[in-house]
């Protein structure tokens, strides 16, 4: 995979899953990284079996040679996960003092004041925010996919990624923080949002607790999703099981509470014995061929060499054999001359980041409109470019608001010769262009990446796709449940023995969006580097994939790493698991044999080596656990070092946080018809912060007469354009 970058150097020092991974995602865009490990070794790389091939890129730091590496890096990481014992820290104002020019990353526990003494370990971050109340209302459940882990990682790319691009316009570095907490919050987003005064159009779009998922069982019995929401889904899925009932085929089949939580995605009654009636194999062809989106529902590592996989290049071998996932991001040069950054990146007394870049927009649903919500935050200007009839997510307000607050609204018929025109006299301003529309509708709206840079040769273009830009499976549709069956979160979640389940929350949508990005910022800083544009891609497939990234294959054909849950979706091990207490449910993490040592004398158990624990030990620790209270377990257990948290709260806790308020985590303003709004703001803080404020998404066209108007269009010719419906 070319590389092309500007040629960072990292100093490496952080510690777990999200600083490896941050680090990771550096050395894979062309960064040399060089690591300085704690004295006595890093105990995560016992805990995760992928940890070796994550850091498979990293050069050896000699403790003697640190301040010389620094002297010359442009980015240090610190901070990343807790673990009994490590003491492990570096003051990070204090290194950005003594190296003015050097970028610190630091990754947090939690970024709230309250809150930061508290374990950095993803577990226990799901469980105090409340998060693993969400899927359930009788019981907690883990998140299989470690969302705290990821997001930190996420966002500490993007903001590092920042900060250094401000660096060439102010030659200053800067310490830039993010959490777990922060990258937990990356997920939520769309569901943690409340209102003075809210209905059901609202609080539409985010599946509530305790929904069948639209999971399938046929009558070979393995395990089909298929996911309505695409116009004439119902109606295709009718055809492709032969069931014989008048549909329109115009339906969409949203999802609808009113249906109740088994029939929440569908009318399972229906659709169950259906399934049954046919095998796997016989029927997911059927329901491609009628354009529903479906997939089978596989193990994790399963579907690493099909060959739509294949043909992404996410699945790399390390020199001791062993495969794991690489980052998803494929980055190619564009042809042509190299121009000069524009000078208003350089623009002085900039308050944010990325102020002077411009963005266009044209993308739908969730991801790709993440994508650039996320360069909003940090200072573009965005233009969201849409139908006339508007963005399809537009009736779920909370998720449509998680994915384009902060932009500017431009309504056009892309199906028009002149409504392309105008697209083109837009993006010829802009630095930026994006979309996530299906394989080769681009290319019949006249916005494929020839037509866009024939306007503007100076574009960084970013597409994303369902499955990629080429293979047998390019051009079909593709979900957010879709991809969390077809790549191992589905099983994985469901738990051993169970039947596979969804994530309520849209997952694979939200971490696509913030890879992509993590892409643009890198063309940014090719381009600001001198370098050449860049043609950017990201698929859905990719992104779910690398959302499993704790899985390897061991050069003996063996998988390692990301095991499903256990059968009451509690936890992965029973030293890393919740409990229920005789006043709720407590979270705890042993993550050594001291602390495991420590966690059964606290007990009274002799419960032996932890690396052997099994269903057998869990069963005791419960039966121990269970008379006593929250209280008392967390006293009694935290003295002997384990991790601890309760499982209580949900999203209204952090909402209502005024830590979080006065921090800009979470931004509230006024709605005409919902009243006072909260939502979650910019999960990054910089040395200064971005000022974040409430801000709503633009209405149809909202913007679309002074965009015009900046074009250079006069009045008479904005009046016919919207008379004759090419704009709104």
């Amino acid at each position: 995979m070319d590389k092309p970058g500007p040629g960072w150097t990292v100093v490496d020092l952080g510690v777990g899953m999200t600083a490896a991974l941050a680090a990771q995602m550096f050395a894979e865009l062309g960064a040399t990284v060089r690591r300085l490990e704690p004295p006595g070794g890093d105990p995560f790389r016992d805990l995760y079996p992928a940890y070796d091939f994550w850091r498979r890129d990293e050069k050896a730091l000699a403790a003697d040679a640190l301040e010389t590496a620094l002297a010359t890096a442009d980015l240090c990481i610190l901070g990343g996960e807790d673990f009994p014992g490590l003491d492990w820290h570096h003051d990070a104002a204090a290194l950005a003092a003594r190296h003015p020019r050097l970028v610190v990353l630091a990754i947090e526990s939690y970024a709230t004041p309250a809150d930061r003494d508290r374990p950095a370990v993803d577990l226990l971050v799901q469980a105090r925010m409340g998060i693993v109340n969400e899927q359930y209302s009788d019981r907690p459940n883990l998140f299989s996919v470690p969302l705290p882990s990821y997001g930190a990682a996420l966002m500490g790319v993007l903001g590092a990624q920042a900060a250094l691009f401000a660096r060439h316009a102010t030659g200053k570095g800067q310490v830039v923080r993010t959490s777990l907490q922060e990258g937990a919050a990356m997920w939520i987003q769309g569901a943690w949002s409340s209102a003075e005064k809210p209905d059901r159009g609202f609080s539409a779009g985010e599946a509530p607790r305790d929904v069948h998922p639209s999971v399938y069982l046929c009558g070979d019995d393995k395990w089909v999703v298929s996911v309505f929401g695409a116009h004439g889904s119902l109606h295709g899925t009718y055809q492709a099981l032969n069931i014989d009932k008048p549909v329109d085929p115009a339906d969409r089949c949203l999802p609808d509470i009113r249906r109740g939580p088994r029939n929440y995605f569908g009318d399972r009654d229906i659709l169950e014995p259906e399934f049954l009636k046919f095998d796997r194999a016989d029927v997911l062809p059927r329901l491609w061929e009628n354009k529903v989106a479906a997939d089978a529902a596989m193990e994790p590592g399963e579907p690493w060499d099909t060959e739509q996989v294949r043909l992404q290049e996410i699945v790399d071998t390390a020199p001791d054999g062993t495969r794991g996932i690489a980052h998803p991001i494929e980055v190619r040069a564009a042809p042509g001359p190299v121009a000069p950054p524009p000078a208003r990146w350089r623009t002085p007394g900039r308050r944010r980041p990325l102020e002077g870049v411009k963005v266009v927009d044209l993308g739908a649903w969730i991801a790709g409109p993440f994508t650039s919500k996320l360069l909003a935050e940090l200072g573009a200007e965005v233009i969201k470019v849409e139908p006339i009839e508007g963005d399809p997510v537009r009736p779920m307000y909370r998720i449509i608001a998680s994915v384009s607050r902060g932009k500017r609204g431009l309504a056009v018929d892309l199906k028009s010769k002149e409504g392309q025109a105008l697209v083109h006299r837009l993006v010829a301003g802009a630095d930026i262009a994006l979309h996530n529309m299906r394989v080769g509708v681009a290319d019949r709206l006249g916005l494929d990446r020839a037509s866009l840079r024939k306007a503007n040769p100076d574009l960084v273009i970013l597409e994303s796709t369902a499955y990629g830009r080429e293979g047998p499976r390019a051009k079909q549709p593709g979900f957010d449940p879709v991809f969390q069956g077809s790549c191992g979160h589905s099983i994985r979640s469901g738990g051993r023995g169970n039947a596979p389940t969804i994530h309520n929350l849209p997952v694979v949508d939200y971490g696509n969006g913030a890879l992509g990005a993590v892409a643009l910022l890198h063309g940014l800083l090719v381009r600001a580097a001198g370098g050449p544009p860049l043609d950017l891609d990201i698929s859905l497939l990719g992104s779910s994939l690398y959302m499993l990234s704790e899985l390897v294959q061991r050069p003996d054909g063996a998988f390692a790493g990301a095991p499903p849950v256990n059968p009451a979706q509690t936890g992965f091990h029973p030293a890393e698991q919740m409990y229920r207490a005789s006043d709720g449910w407590i979270a705890l993490s042993a993550r050594s044999q001291g602390a495991a040592d420590g966690l059964g004398r606290a007990l009274g158990l002799d419960l032996g080596d932890f690396g052997a624990w099994g269903d057998a030990e869990a069963d005791r620790i419960a039966d121990a656990i269970a008379g006593r209270t929250l209280g008392e377990l967390r006293k009694a257990l935290e003295v002997v070092g384990v991790f601890t948290e309760a499982c209580e709260g949900d999203g209204r806790v952090l909402l209502a946080n005024p830590e979080a308020r006065t921090l800009g985590l979470v931004v509230a303003g006024p709605h005409e018809l919902y009243g006072e709004v909260a939502a979650i703001g910019p999960l990054i803080r910089f040395e200064q912060p971005l000022g974040a404020t409430f801000q709503n998404f633009p209405s149809i066209g909202q913007d679309t007469r002074a965009i015009l108007a900046e074009l250079g269009l006069g009045d008479d010719e904005i009046d016919r354009l919207h008379a004759d419906r090419v704009v709104a």
